[in-house]
């Protein structure tokens, strides 16, 4: 079953809960933590959501680097690490709710491959670090991807409409992009339950 609303595509398949396991990109801790936005309150209901009904959000060790460079900049000027601070408890090895994926040859594999694919079939050509939060999400099983990155999301949307998007020809259960825009974090907070 496949359903489109907004820029929303989420590819069912008959899946009992196609939101078991969800990625978020740098973005979306960015947006959390740094701002003080009905976005932030909406990525923190998302959080509660997952926490209490003991689902996984997955993320690779790129968002730490991606996400400290502003709070390491800001520390150098100022000396108040509070934001690096911040950062590092959100994305450490041990969170209870955030599975954090290494940076792996599989991964980087996966993104080179994922680059090379979406160029030669669509024309759509995608950043290094784009490529490697799609090939996580991918390699780790999620069936959905946050984020606020328009170009990400075209090539999650890519993705998602393919069956033979791997390397080995197997299809991917990554079926959703869900944006800060047009009221999808509002949707995807009505079909994840109650908060």
């Amino acid at each position: 079953m496949t359903s489109t609303q907004g820029s929303v595509i989420c590819v069912t398949n008959g899946m009992a809960d196609p939101f078991r396991r969800i990625y978020f990109d740098t973005r979306v801790y960015i947006e959390y933590a740094e701002r003080r936005s009905a976005i932030a309150e909406k990525i923190g209901q998302i959080l509660s959501v997952y926490r209490q009904q003991d689902k996984r959000i997955v993320t690779s060790e790129l968002t730490l680097g991606e996400a400290l460079v502003h709070p390491l900049r800001n520390a150098l000027e100022t000396g108040d690490y509070r934001l690096r601070d911040l950062y590092r408890a959100m994305l450490q090895a041990d969170s209870t709710i955030t599975d954090i994926q290494p940076v792996s040859r599989d991964a980087l594999e996966f993104a080179a491959f994922t680059r090379a694919k979406l160029d030669f079939l669509v024309g759509l050509k995608i950043k290094l670090p784009d490529a490697i939060h799609l090939a996580t999400a991918v390699l780790s099983g999620c069936d959905t991807l946050v984020s606020n990155d328009g170009q990400l999301g075209s090539a999650v949307r890519a993705v998602a409409a393919r069956t033979d998007f791997s390397p080995d020809g197997a299809s991917t259960s990554l079926r959703s992009y869900v944006s800060f825009a047009d009221g999808e974090l509002d949707r995807l907070i009505s079909e994840l339950g109650p908060t």
